[in-house]
């Protein structure tokens, strides 16, 4: 395997499979030169698989990680309500359906599922590495015991 990284930015521009003469990196060099880069700012090399996933991890910004934890932490915390709370069963609740101390319950379970979410957003606006995005993570409220009984006892009536 071979790469060609933009040494600035350290951003892979192409990787081939295969090739072990310096012919194959001068391929590399070249479409990087076809593509806007300067031979100067353009890194060739041999690598192995291990070596290409370093590089491709080293290469993510602290934005791009930020950016995907943030998503990452959206998608578990709407996971984390429908888990509790599925979506038809929101939309029931909406409707008047079920009794207000489940609506209660629901509405207060939500709302600090979404401060938790928010919290975790403040802090990677704070990450200044990326090992520090990787150690920020959500701890997601949990129903009481009593409420979640509570909440399925109410809902098995209907």
């Amino acid at each position: 395997m071979r790469i060609s990284i933009h040494r600035p930015t350290k951003k892979i521009i192409e990787m081939q499979s295969g090739g072990s003469t310096q012919a194959h990196l001068d391929t590399l060099t070249q479409n990087a030169i076809n593509a806007g880069y300067t031979k100067e700012d353009v890194e060739v090399k041999f690598c192995t698989e291990e070596e290409y996933a370093a590089a491709l991890e080293e290469a993510i910004t602290i934005p791009e990680a930020i950016a995907s934890k943030q998503k990452a932490v959206k998608s578990a915390c709407k996971g984390h309500i429908h888990a509790s709370y599925p979506a038809e069963i929101q939309d029931s609740m909406n409707f008047g359906i079920y009794p207000s101390e489940v609506v209660d319950t629901a509405k207060a379970f939500i709302a600090a599922c979404i401060i938790e979410e928010n919290r975790v957003y403040d802090l990677l606006a704070l990450a200044t590495t990326k090992e520090q995005v990787n150690v920020i993570n959500p701890s997601w409220p949990m129903e009481g015991k009593e409420v979640g009984e509570a909440r399925h006892r109410i809902l098995a009536k209907f």
